[in-house]
């Protein structure tokens, strides 16, 4: 993956927990005395195509991090030597965010194009398709009747889900079938069951980090469902950074939490977080079910990397 095409999926994960820092308010406060509470706001697809992947990925991580920081007394603002709890304000961005996601599948799509050749590969088919299709089958038999190797969709959840779906039904099962985003959805597991095996995707997650499996069990026992393998644990991690960053400046100076985001090192889930540039790119950019768990598999030199399983079996 190219370095402009890591740009756009670093900001399009990191742009919650800016939109979060963007957001940080409170009241007035007099020298020495703590605010009664500190409100974080946040936007989130309630609403409209895109709220069924927030309300998988991302409200539940706000509610329980919001509810785990409080339950502890709130965030620790050392220059009033007291903890305050947060304030949450929700916004329903009613899924307007959806053009630029579909920009940003544009762009991994060129990022392709211009890597294709350069690592020896042929691209027999490239072509993009209307939003809101609801038939994908045309477009899989093209595909199919060239027999190639490797298939790769920069699709949304329901495209995803639909691609999946005809695809066993006609029967195309490539050496390598990557579609997403989408893949990494809880639903996506409990809709094909063993047929997900050798199905890669964006993501991932190293399931065997002792810190992402312990975020598992709170997170299933705070929303009363799995997070997906992919955004909530880097959506969580997100959180984990604001903190931190916020903590260690001790009260609420925008410029200063602001400041340490970018220049700091953090703790979090998915390992230590260190900005480049204002972006994190040490980041999964393929997943891929193995044995009914969705492991990162690229980059292959990143900690908890599986082995891809190529080719992928054949539908179940």
């Amino acid at each position: 993956m190219t370095d402009k095409a890591r740009r756009q999926v670093s900001h399009r994960l990191f742009m919650i927990m800016i939109a979060a820092l963007g957001a940080l308010a409170i009241g007035a406060v007099h020298a020495q005395e703590a605010p009664k509470s500190v409100r974080i706001g946040y936007a989130v697809s309630k609403t409209g195509r895109d709220a069924p992947g927030a309300s998988a990925s991302t409200t539940p991580n706000y509610q329980m991090w919001i509810k785990e920081v409080n339950a502890a007394g709130g965030l620790m603002l050392k220059a009033y030597g007291k903890r305050v709890p947060i304030e949450a304000v929700e916004y329903d961005d009613q899924s307007q965010a959806e053009e630029a996601i579909r920009a940003t599948g544009v762009d991994l799509s060129r990022a392709t194009r211009n890597v294709v050749e350069k690592h020896g590969f042929k691209l027999v088919y490239d072509k993009s398709y209307p939003p809101n299709t609801q038939d994908m089958s045309p477009i899989l038999n093209e595909v199919k009747a060239l027999n190639p190797d490797s298939f790769i969709a920069f699709s949304y959840p329901p495209d995803t889900f639909l691609l999946t779906d005809q695809a066993k039904v006609l029967g195309f099962n490539p050496k390598v079938f990557y579609a997403g985003v989408g893949t990494a959805l809880p639903g996506y597991k409990k809709k094909n069951g063993a047929s997900l095996e050798g199905v890669m995707g964006p993501g991932g997650a190293d399931l065997d980090s002792p810190a992402i499996q312990d975020y598992f069990k709170r997170h299933t026992a705070s929303a009363g469902y799995e997070p997906d393998r992919w955004t909530s644990a880097v959506t969580w991690s997100s959180l984990q950074v604001l903190q931190q960053a916020v903590e260690r400046v001790g009260k609420i100076d925008r410029e200063a939490i602001t400041r340490e985001i970018k220049t700091g090192t953090f703790d979090t889930i998915v390992g230590p977080v260190k900005m480049e540039n204002q972006m994190f790119r040490n980041l999964w950019f393929v997943g891929q079910w193995q044995g009914g768990e969705f492991y990162g598999v690229a980059p292959k030199d990143k900690k908890g990397a599986k082995t891809p399983l190529i080719p992928k079996p054949a539908w179940k």
